[in-house]
């Protein structure tokens, strides 16, 4: 029998509830399908593409999210997802469920278009957001995120594989 999954989010803490909170998941295996650095920004793939606009669909999919930054790199992708109070129950949705439904819908698309193989590692690593200087960091590590690519811990010099 496996060992149980340690849960990576804060014990006791409504993931439902109105803040933000910065996400970062990785591509299987750490490879680099979904664009390329040149210079100072990323060249996505088509399925760099394809997460791209599921972000944007999260959040109409789940109308009470949206987006305060987004960087996809080649093999993972950094959010700054703010969840806004639901104006009823029925509009409340947990950040797993709609982080859930990204990687999903992105995975659909990629298989649509012949990738073969698990996208995503499973799970999600997320921070809350407590306070504005916090909030700040996130928002400039993303932006610099492309600058400092070779010196990231998921920086694989290797061959990109396209998708």
């Amino acid at each position: 029998m496996g060992r149980a999954r340690r849960s990576r989010r804060c014990e006791g803490f409504d993931y439902s509830s109105p803040g933000e909170y910065f996400v970062t998941f990785v591509t299987d295996e750490r490879r680099c399908v979904l664009g390329e650095v040149e210079g100072e920004e990323v060249r996505l793939t088509r399925i760099g593409w394809a997460c791209y606009e599921r972000a944007h669909g999260m959040c109409t999919m789940f109308p009470t999210f949206s987006l305060a930054g987004l960087c996809i790199m080649p093999n993972h992708v950094h959010a700054m997802i703010r969840i806004s109070p639901a104006p009823e129950e029925k509009w409340r949705a947990p950040l797993s469920r709609g982080v859930g439904w990204w990687k999903g819908r992105t995975t659909r698309d990629a298989r649509m278009a012949g990738f073969l193989g698990d996208l995503w590692e499973q799970g999600f690593d997320d921070r809350i957001v407590r306070c504005e200087e916090q909030r700040r960091e996130y928002l400039r590590y993303m932006q610099n995120n492309p600058l400092k690519w070779e010196l990231d811990c998921m920086y694989r010099k290797e061959d990109l594989h396209r998708g």
